[in-house]
């Protein structure tokens, strides 16, 4: 159950780097706008902090964690560098922080559908599940 428990999270750390850098991005969007910046400081603490859980479980399972992005999140943030040259900054965040978290959502319901992860796996998937339906259920409310 080690590795499969292990693999579960390395699928999903360069996720969680990616959308830490991802807020990284959206504060510097929003400079000016303190309520947002704010939340925004709040989930890239939230993801660090997730970011060094997984690590951390992933080596007591005797493998070694996955600790850059994704080739995805990168173009994601390309894209959104761009997209905020044609739009507001906080609308061009708000989006991609929408769609950053989808994509995370779909992703740790995937690895939770794997009847192989252990209980402390489980519950590092569910935690990051439910603060990425947070973040976009604020993006959603917010755009």
């Amino acid at each position: 159950m080690g590795h499969q428990t292990a693999a579960a999270l390395n699928n999903i750390l360069p996720i969680l780097i990616d959308s830490r850098r991802g807020y990284e991005m959206a504060l510097n969007l929003v400079e000016d706008d303190y309520v947002h910046k704010a939340k925004f400081a709040k989930k890239l603490a939230e993801r660090q902090a997730m970011i060094l859980e997984y690590q951390a479980h992933v080596r007591l399972q005797g493998e070694e964690p996955k600790d850059e992005g994704g080739p995805l999140g990168s173009l994601h943030r390309m894209l959104t560098g761009m997209s905020a040259n044609f739009g507001s900054e906080e609308e061009t965040a708000l989006k991609a922080i929408d769609d950053g978290e989808a994509f995370l959502v779909q992703s740790c319901e995937t690895e939770l559908e794997k009847d192989d992860v252990d209980d402390i796996g489980r519950g590092l998937l569910k935690q990051a599940l439910s603060s990425a339906k947070s973040g976009e259920a604020y993006a959603d409310a917010k755009a």
